[in-house]
């Protein structure tokens, strides 16, 4: 059998760290590049739809109104838009219905830890005087749970929101396609398999939004 002399040896450490270290700034940098990626493209989808119809409802305007399309199994989506209140007075967002799914309701996203949980909203989500909501991925959003069939990109359906002082009002939504992020696999399991037995309800932190 053949044996390194002390001087090879050192060589062959050498480079076999040096080989080991360039694999791992690969991989790096391949896993910031994905991320990246992830993040601009999701961006740019939401910059897209400030384009979209706006609709009024009293004091309200209601624009840039969107939903993610579904991914694979998974039965549910959200939707999210601006709301603006010109008025003089406060309102409240108390309901939506659509028939795309079995049911629609209002959610929030709070932080436990380390860890994003989903919340419905009770109550409603407040709009004040001469500011603006926003329902937006990670914060506050229209949950449809159950689809009944899968949300396409491109599908437009209809919306109607009940606000306690404006009433009621239709828009129309479109499916946007997203990146799908690298922890999708625990968005479907904290966000789109709402079940009534998983669904954990909680109340919205009270404040402005």
């Amino acid at each position: 059998m053949k044996t390194l002399s002390l001087t090879q040896a050192s060589i062959a450490a050498a480079i076999f760290t040096a080989l080991s270290f360039s694999t791992a700034l690969m991989a790096e940098d391949k896993i910031k590049k994905m991320d990246h990626g992830n993040m601009d493209h999701s961006t740019m989808k939401m910059g897209d739809m400030k384009n979209a119809p706006s609709s009024k409802a009293g004091d309200l305007v209601l624009s840039g109104a969107w939903a993610r399309q579904s991914f694979g199994k998974a039965v549910n989506s959200a939707g999210f838009m601006t709301i603006k209140n010109r008025g003089a007075s406060d309102d409240m967002l108390i309901g939506a219905s659509s028939t795309i799914s079995k049911r629609t309701e209002l959610h929030t996203h709070i932080k436990d830890g380390d860890v994003m949980k989903m919340r419905r909203v009770k109550g409603g989500i407040k709009v004040q005087k001469n500011s603006s909501a926003e329902l937006k991925p990670g914060g506050l959003h229209i949950m449809f749970i159950g689809l009944k069939e899968p949300l396409k990109s491109g599908t437009t359906f209809a919306v109607t929101l009940k606000f306690k002082n404006a009433g009621d009002v239709t828009l129309t939504m479109t499916a946007q396609k997203m990146a799908m992020p690298a922890n999708m696999d625990k968005m479907n399991h904290g966000v789109m398999d709402h079940g009534p037995k998983k669904m954990d309800h909680g109340t919205m932190p009270r404040g402005s939004n």
